[in-house]
């Protein structure tokens, strides 16, 4: 039996939402067999390690909420405008990039509109420093201006550069990747979409990108606002040009007094008097800055925070996990470490059964490479769908350096797969004579970032796991246990593998047609030849991954 069959078997042999009730301990795969034939049980992953562990690994607890998965932009673009909609006090926002094209005008007249139309709606806004210049707009003169006009100047830019600050001249690390959108203290979205055609028209157009959100009502939003208020009153701090610690150790404090202590507070002495910029000799009273951010004014204020009292349809436990490198470091070695990778890991050192995963970028660090091939190894189905070299966002590059870790993965029995893209779709469109109308498309690019495992937990946000987001980026996270949101994961990844031939049609014109596969299987025999034919070139970017 080829792997990719046994593959589909695998695939088949589960229950929307269940597992099997017997274990495979001899193969990484079922056997196929009718799905009516197979007992209800429960999911055979441990679910006490969801708990008093995870509140340690997570530094989080968990709510119950309402989730609803959107998976592609076409699923997350409606909920984004009526969440919009119906705000009534607040609507806060954290996103790396916001692009001036169909998207994100659309966006930006929603906002105009609705402020215009809801007196006293508190909008804010915070982009990477680096926005206007990835986005096209390097002088910040067109959609960044327009953000900032449409807020009433309430758009802050995440570290921007300032010479007295020995972090932000490490102008590659320290960035904002995470994506919220938090509405009045009650309904949350969050996953991998930036405001542009490529993440929201996903699933729609032939640009479209192939990438998940995840949708939250219930108290899990409040968590959002609480990281970002402390983001927004940080990041006005830091804009000041106001002093903050020169050294390390007192910098890290600071930044854990923040987000971490709930003191909202640090001390540190300033070589610099901030008022007249002259020098503070050490023992003058000046040198002492106690700096304090009004961050307690909005936790403590019901605007911002109302009291929620718990509704039938919040059932889902939930933990929000917020990433920062420059707060998770010990406050005393200065090591820093990331929770969701932690997480993550400890999820599939735990598993059982299987672990599916949606990694658009194939450049994770060592440990994690090992956590998937052990769990391969002791019998577990683990399957990874990537970008292949005509579908990745960035390029060749970062495509070579993935692929140096096919034949490693693959030997341990990972199972991987390369996205297709839309490269033969449109080769389809010209061979059939026919258009593939909008809302065929599957996505240009895998850009998701899920993980399922068991059938029970599942974790999706702006991570991309690799060795940039685990290290360099601001990401947030959202753990999930749920079955039912790990049933739809699983046939996303059975969708997107490509495990039921009978699928494979589109409409071209007005017919059905036969499609190319949305992935390909990559088998040793393909691994092995890549390794050839990359050589030294890929596991030598491999080694770059932090920059990919």
């Amino acid at each position: 039996m080829s792997p990719m069959r046994s593959l589909r078997g695998w695939a088949l042999s589960v229950l929307p939402g269940v597992l099997l009730s017997a274990a495979c301990t001899s193969r990484p795969v079922h056997q196929a067999v009718t799905d009516a034939t197979l007992p209800e049980v429960p999911a055979t992953l441990d679910v006490k390690i969801l708990s008093e562990e995870f509140d340690r690994l997570t530094e989080t607890r968990t709510t119950k909420n309402a989730v609803t998965l959107l998976h592609l932009g076409k699923r997350s673009r409606p909920e984004r405008e009526r969440i919009i909609r119906k705000a009534k006090t607040y609507i806060f926002q954290t996103v790396p990039y916001w692009y001036d094209d169909e998207v994100g005008q659309s966006f930006r007249d929603l906002y105009k509109e609705k402020l215009a139309s809801t007196p006293g709606l508190d909008a804010r806004i915070i982009v990477d420093w680096t926005s206007p210049g990835s986005t096209g707009d390097l002088l910040g003169r067109k959609m960044y201006s327009d953000l900032k006009d449409v807020t009433r100047g309430n758009v802050l830019q995440w570290n921007e550069p300032w010479w007295g600050r020995r972090f932000s001249a490490q102008i590659a690390r320290n960035r904002m990747h995470d994506k919220l959108l938090v509405v009045d203290g009650t309904s949350l979205i969050m996953g991998g979409m930036n405001v542009g055609n490529s993440y929201l028209q996903g699933g729609v157009t032939r640009e479209g990108w192939h990438d998940t959100d995840i949708l939250i009502e219930g108290p899990a939003a409040q968590e959002a606002a609480a990281i970002f208020v402390k983001l927004w009153e940080t990041s006005r701090y830091l804009a000041s040009g106001a002093p903050f610690p020169p050294f390390e150790k007192e910098e890290v404090r600071a930044f854990r007094n923040i987000f971490k202590e709930g003191l909202y507070s640090f001390t540190f002495e300033a070589t610099v008097d901030p008022k007249s910029g002259r020098a503070v000799k050490p023992g003058d009273p000046e040198r002492l800055q106690k700096i304090e951010l009004p961050i307690r004014k909005y936790l403590d204020d019901a605007k911002y925070f109302p009291k929620l009292s718990p509704a039938s349809t919040w059932t889902v436990p939930v933990r929000i996990i917020y990433d920062n490198p420059l707060v998770d470091r010990d406050p005393e070695t200065l090591e820093h470490y990331s929770k969701v990778m932690r997480s993550i890991q400890y999820l599939i050192k735990a598993s059982r059964k299987h672990v599916l995963l949606f990694l658009p970028y194939l450049t994770p660090e060592p440990g994690f490479v090992e956590t998937l091939k052990n769990a391969a190894q002791r019998g577990v189905l683990v399957g990874i769908i990537t970008n292949s070299e005509a579908s990745h966002d960035i390029g060749k590059v970062p495509w070579k350096a993935g692929t140096a870790l096919y034949p490693e993965l693959i030997k341990a029995g990972v199972h991987v797969f390369e996205w297709q893209g839309h490269q033969n779709l449109l080769e389809l469109e010209k061979k059939e004579g026919c258009t593939i109308p909008d809302g065929s498309w599957p996505g240009k690019t895998i850009h998701s970032k899920v993980v399922v495992v068991d059938g029970y937990a599942s974790l999706v946000g702006s991570h991309n796991m690799n060795a940039r987001s685990e290290a360099y980026n601001s990401e947030v996270m959202a753990s999930i246990a749920s079955r039912e949101i790990a049933r739809e994961i699983y046939q996303v990844f059975e969708d997107d593998a490509d495990l039921v031939p009978e699928k494979r049609v589109i409409p071209c014109g007005s017919r059905l047609v036969a499609r190319p596969p949305k992935s390909e299987y990559i088998s040793l025999e393909k691994a092995t030849k890549l390794e050839e034919e990359q050589g030294k070139k890929a596991r030598f970017l491999q080694q770059l991954r932090a920059v990919m």
